[in-house]
């Protein structure tokens, strides 16, 4: 298990890629339901649309409670959110605490290969409200597509 290191450790030693800076409309990004990450969020939040990378030492360790406030905001608005190649199966009752409307959610089982893919077609139906995706292996230029 990876060590716990400040957020502000990892900005000024140059390790979190934070993209380039704008100026953007309040509108144009999503709180994430904890002040002290909206703080440090450029905009304020989640961007309205964009990636968000979350990197962690291994999947499973609570990286879910970043995004489910927003996750449960999106929720209402019946639009799907989708799983892409989750790496264990979503504990229902978890998601519904946090405030997810569960006939939203939807789940894409795919190969590694093809996870990439998948989310990049949900991405360009522009049907979903939100999708998250783990994928195995990804390389920058592949995220960026």
């Amino acid at each position: 298990m990876g060590a716990v290191v400040a957020l502000d450790r990892l900005l000024d030693g140059r390790q979190v890629w934070r993209g380039p800076a704008r100026q953007g409309q309040a509108s144009d990004h999503l709180a994430s339901g904890h002040p002290a990450l909206d703080a440090r969020l450029p905009g304020g939040g989640w961007p309205a649309s964009g990636l968000c990378e979350v990197l962690q030492a291994a999947p499973g360790v609570g990286e879910l409670a970043l995004v489910w406030p927003a996750l449960a905001k999106l929720s209402q608005r019946e639009r799907p959110i989708v799983l892409v190649a989750p790496p264990y199966r979503p504990h229902a009752p978890a998601w519904a605490a946090a405030g997810l409307d569960l006939a939203q959610l939807q789940i894409i089982h795919a190969a590694p290969k093809q996870a990439l893919w998948a989310t990049e077609q949900c991405l360009r139906s522009a049907a979903c409200a939100a999708v998250l995706c783990w994928p195995q292996q990804a390389d920058d230029r592949a995220l960026r597509r």
